[in-house]
């Protein structure tokens, strides 16, 4: 038995307190390089769910974007139909207004000759007054005709 008290080793407190000191560090440094290594792992797969997931979200937003860009192709369509059908009717009502030109100038122009034909009825209406006249005093006239020679 003596020989193994022969073979002690013999360490100082401090190293000893050191060591355990190092060995906690370095398994605290350990456990805190898996934390981390676990963290990375799960953050880059969750940046990947996240990136994933805005990509479909942007997907399915730019697919909306082109459904209403399509409605508003059909609404600007549509308002080009329209367009086009007040386009006629604006031609239709300048084709109108032309003919109504047209009828005005007619009517001022019978306007005129219905003023020049009352002329000539007055003037006609006055002859004959002044025929029926001569007829009713034709005697007299005569009379009064014969007097004055």
């Amino acid at each position: 038995m003596s020989d193994s008290n022969d073979k002690k080793i013999e360490f100082s407190t401090s190293d000893v307190l050191n060591a355990l000191l190092h060995r906690g560090q370095n398994m605290q440094h350990l456990a805190t390089q898996e934390s981390v290594d676990n963290l990375r792992r799960e953050s880059e797969s969750s940046f990947a769910s996240l990136r994933s997931d805005i990509d479909q979200r942007f997907e399915s937003v730019n697919k909306q974007f082109e459904s209403v860009n399509k409605q508003f192709e059909s609404v600007n369509k549509q308002f080009e139909s329209v367009n086009k059908q007040f386009e006629v009717i604006h031609q239709r009502f300048e084709s109108i207004d032309k003919r109504f030109e047209s009828v005005d100038k007619r009517f001022e122009s019978v306007d005129k000759r219905f003023d020049k034909l009352e002329g000539k009825f007055d003037r006609l209406q006055w002859s004959i007054v002044a025929a029926a006249l001569a007829l009713l005093f034709k005697e007299y006239i005569f009379k009064a005709a014969t007097l004055i020679q």
